[in-house]
């Protein structure tokens, strides 16, 4: 028996095909989840919630902290990241744009927390016991 490893026509053609369409649901995905009406972006100081903005909206807010210090939190493009920072090490602003539910930005000295929350209680994904 001799067997033809080699790819034909058809099948480069049909990679193709699975491949455009995997990449198409993936990028209908994540426009679903970024878009989604019910993400809202909630700004915390210490136990306090100070703010909550739609994911959906551009602005850019400027958050003083009681100590002196000033973050300005920026959303636009269904993310939101931290622009600018006065903290000492700026790690706030290295974390990058987040965009998911959950995703948090943390300033420790201002003792700010930017997070991503949905509107609808998070699902269960497992149980321990």
């Amino acid at each position: 028996m001799c067997y033809n490893f080699f790819m034909k026509k058809n099948d480069f053609i049909f990679a193709g095909v699975v491949l455009a369409i995997s990449c198409m649901l993936l990028f209908f995905q994540k426009v679903g989840t970024l878009f989604s009406d019910d993400s809202m972006v909630c700004i915390y100081q210490g136990n306090e919630k100070l703010a909550s903005y739609p994911l959906t909206g551009d602005r850019r807010e400027s958050i003083l902290s009681p100590e002196g210090g000033r973050n300005v939190v920026v959303i636009e493009k269904g993310e939101v990241y931290m622009e600018d920072a006065d903290c000492p090490d700026k790690l706030c602003m290295k974390q990058g744009s987040i965009s998911g539910t959950g995703q948090t930005i943390v300033c420790l000295p201002h003792k700010l927390v930017v997070t991503v929350e949905n509107g609808k209680e998070p699902e269960l994904d497992g149980v321990t016991g």
